[in-house]
């Protein structure tokens, strides 16, 4: 049976967070809002970093492996990220998603709300409620 590798994107208060013991973001993260997009992927995991002064959005920021470029971010303002397997994907503060690392296929045009990034492929909530999927379609 396969395993399941990549973990999708979650937004949760870090109230929760703490009260399961979980480690604290990094310094400059979003600690003081009630919610924040943090994804763990396949040995990376990626989180939204705080800007003074502003509520949401922020840079994206990395971290663990980086063998094809997946915790590589694009600069500018995210407002939602999600680590895949050898890849990341984010949403920027202009609603494009972004992808960077190796094996995400081609992402399509459009405004997204939301992204999840998988093992070989990555899936978006459009703007007008429309799920679309790009990457690997083999299994």
């Amino acid at each position: 049976m396969r395993s399941l590798l990549a973990l999708t994107a979650l937004s949760l208060p870090l109230s929760l967070l703490a009260d399961q013991g979980a480690p604290a973001l990094p310094p400059g993260f979003h600690s003081d809002l009630d919610d924040v997009s943090v994804s763990s992927g396949h040995f990376h995991t990626c989180a939204i970093e705080g800007r003074p002064g502003v509520e949401f959005g922020g840079a994206v920021r990395c971290w663990g492996e980086n063998g094809k470029g997946q915790c590589d971010a694009p600069s500018g303002v995210f407002v939602q990220v999600s680590a895949g397997y050898m890849h990341s994907c984010a949403v920027s503060l202009d609603e494009l998603v972004q992808c960077w690392g190796s094996s995400y296929g081609v992402v399509p045009p459009g405004l997204f709300s939301q992204v999840s990034a998988g093992e070989f492929h990555s899936c978006g909530v459009r703007k007008d409620g429309g799920v679309e999927c790009w990457g690997a379609n083999h299994w």
